[in-house]
C-alpha cells in the first residue's frame, strides 16, 4: 500500500510538471512571434526632440523590410500639428526605411507624425513620433547683430578669454538604462523552483508512509 501511494504521488507530481511545461512552452511560443514582428527602431528628427529648421525629411527606420506596393496604401504616413492641420509629403519606401517629405517647409509649431506600415511578416503596424519645430524668429538676425560689437569692444588683456571662456560645466555620466531580465529567465527560474518543490514533496511524502 504504501508503494503504491508513492506512486500515486509521483505520478501526481509529475502530471504537474508537464502541465507547467506545457504552459510555458506556450508562452515562449507566443512570445516569440510577438516578437517577430517588425518595430520602429528610430526617425529623424528624433521622437520628442525640438529642432530649429523646418525639416526637409522626416524618417522612420524600422526593425526589418517592410513590404510595400505602389498605389496599395500599404504605407501611410500623416504630418499634422497641434490644431489638427495636415500636412502634404511624397512618400517613399526604401527596404526599412520610410521616407516622407514635407510638401512646403513647415511653420514653428508642435507635430505628430503617425505612420501605418506592413512587416516584413504582413502584420500591419502602426504608430506616432512627434517632434517640435522652434525656428528663428523674425528680426532675430538683426538683434543678433547689433548686439555683436559690444563683444569685441572690450580689448583688454584677459577680457576676451573671461568672454569666451565657458563656465565648467559638471560632468555628468549618461544615464544608462537598467537592462531588464527577460520574462524567459524569470520563467527558466519559475520552472526551477518548482521542480525543486516538486522534489521536495515527494521526498516529504516517502518519509511520510515509511513510518
Amino acid at each position: 500500500m504504501k508503494t503504491l501511494a508513492i506512486s500515486r504521488q509521483t505520478t501526481y507530481a509529475a502530471r504537474l510538471f508537464a502541465a507547467l511545461l506545457i504552459a510555458v512552452l506556450a508562452i515562449f511560443t507566443a512570445g516569440t512571434a510577438a516578437n517577430a514582428h517588425d518595430q520602429l527602431t528610430g526617425s529623424t528628427p528624433k521622437n520628442e526632440s525640438t529642432i530649429s529648421e523646418s525639416p526637409e525629411q522626416i524618417k522612420l527606420n524600422f526593425s526589418g523590410e517592410l513590404q510595400h506596393v505602389e498605389g496599395a496604401d500599404m504605407t501611410v504616413v500623416v504630418i499634422s500639428n497641434a490644431e489638427g492641420q495636415k500636412f502634404d509629403n511624397e512618400l517613399q519606401v526604401k527596404g526599412r526605411d520610410v521616407i516622407a517629405t514635407p510638401n512646403q517647409p513647415l511653420p514653428n509649431g508642435e507635430y505628430t507624425v503617425t505612420y501605418r506600415v506592413v512587416s516584413s511578416d504582413g502584420h500591419p503596424i502602426d504608430g506616432t513620433v512627434g517632434f517640435t519645430l522652434e525656428g528663428q524668429a523674425a528680426g532675430s538676425d538683426a538683434t543678433e547683430t547689433a548686439a555683436a560689437p559690444s563683444t569685441e569692444a572690450s580689448d583688454e588683456p584677459g577680457a576676451q578669454d573671461a568672454a569666451t571662456q565657458s563656465p565648467e560645466e559638471p560632468a555628468t555620466a549618461p544615464q544608462e538604462a537598467a537592462a531588464g531580465i527577460s520574462p524567459i529567465v524569470w520563467i527558466i527560474v519559475g520552472v526551477a523552483i518548482f521542480g525543486v518543490a516538486v522534489a521536495v514533496l515527494v521526498n516529504f511524502a516517502r518519509r511520510n508512509n515509511m513510518k
